[in-house]
């Protein structure tokens, strides 16, 4: 399979790459029409119906409890001492309560620094309230993004009116710094920073229109596989190349290789850049994601679980070309020379 693939490479490069009618047929086009030349081809009908996509958990699910932080009358007065009271009575605000996660967490992170500040000039008695503040940021962060009303947009499956963009995997990069930032306490976030990211990730990212795409891949190449392999009576019954043999090449040739596997791969690609960014992100906060999050996160995007969706895309990929590879040596076809033929 490794030295089939390899060898196919090596055939891309002797062929029209038509990168641009691969991209104004449309989503799935491509694949389509491979589908019904191999059809034709094979003399037999092939069937594909995408399965049902599991929704992303709502948000009152996904929200993690944070406990307040009490302090005394004399506390409070204390904290004028080191220019921290100001700050806290914004916080109980009326204004603060209708605040975002995104925006809350600001906050946090801005008392944090405060404190320690205010430990660095004596005022120890706060070293055990910042430590009940540090031990809460983890949830904090997972409120104030896989929470929240942005990254429920990202995540979810709404149709939107644009579409997933390359730049998405930028915003996931940004979102996993600014994470890790926060987590470290090693650089306060610009103000509207993450509110700015999450804003970038709600007009760039259609996590749903994805899953989509890898479903409908996913069972057109999988219809495709199971056709090339239930041959009865088999293409080749000599072992030898027929006119059969010769029509099903052609097909994989002009429609597979150089159009449809052209067009898929470098979505693949990009798609696998935005999942390994957003991977990243989701670790950070492994401890403070809900069952009903990680539930569907290893059902949908997971890279390292094997039938995630994501997985099981690449899995349909790997078998396409096993179905070929079988047709191939079934009629003695040598792939390597190939290349020598277009």
């Amino acid at each position: 399979m490794v030295k089939l693939i390899r060898i196919i490479r090596v055939f891309f490069l002797f062929l029209p790459l038509l990168h641009g009618l691969a991209a104004c047929g449309g989503p799935g086009s491509n694949g389509e029409q491979y589908l019904q030349r191999l059809s034709e081809a094979l003399d037999r009908a092939v069937i594909t119906a995408p399965a049902e996509l599991v929704q992303y958990p709502a948000r009152r699910t996904l929200q993690r409890p944070v406990p307040p932080l009490n302090i005394s009358v004399t506390e409070f007065a204390r904290l004028h001492a080191c220019d921290m009271g100001g700050l806290l009575g914004a916080r109980n605000g009326s204004l603060a309560r209708l605040a975002q996660d995104s925006q809350r967490l600001l906050y946090e992170l801005t008392w944090l620094e405060a404190a320690q500040g205010c430990i660095e000039q004596g005022q120890n008695w706060l070293q055990p309230l910042v430590e009940q503040k540090t031990s809460s940021l983890p949830d904090m962060l997972w409120n104030a993004t896989f929470a929240s009303a942005e990254l429920s947009t990202a995540m979810g499956q709404s149709v939107a009116s644009s579409s997933h963009s390359a730049q998405a995997d930028q915003y996931f990069r940004m979102l996993a710094d600014l994470i890790n930032s926060a987590l470290q306490q090693d650089r306060l976030p610009l103000e509207n920073e993450f509110e700015n990211t999450l804003r970038q990730l709600t007009l760039n990212a259609r996590i749903g229109e994805r899953r989509r795409y890898w479903s409908t891949l996913r069972t057109q190449l999988q219809a495709a596989s199971e056709a090339l392999s239930q041959r009865e009576p088999p293409i080749c019954l000599s072992g030898l190349p027929n006119d059969r043999s010769r029509r099903l090449l052609a097909v994989f040739q002009r429609y597979y290789a150089s159009l449809w596997q052209v067009e898929f791969s470098q979505l693949l690609s990009a798609d696998e850049r935005w999942l390994t960014a957003l991977a990243r992100s989701v670790n950070l906060l492994q401890n403070s994601a809900p069952l009903e999050f990680q539930t569907w996160y290893d059902i949908t995007l997971n890279p390292h679980v094997s039938n995630s969706e994501w997985q099981l895309t690449k899995q349909a990929v790997a078998d396409h070309v096993k179905a070929w590879q079988g047709l191939f040596e079934q009629c003695g076809i040598d792939v390597a020379r190939l290349r020598g033929s277009t």
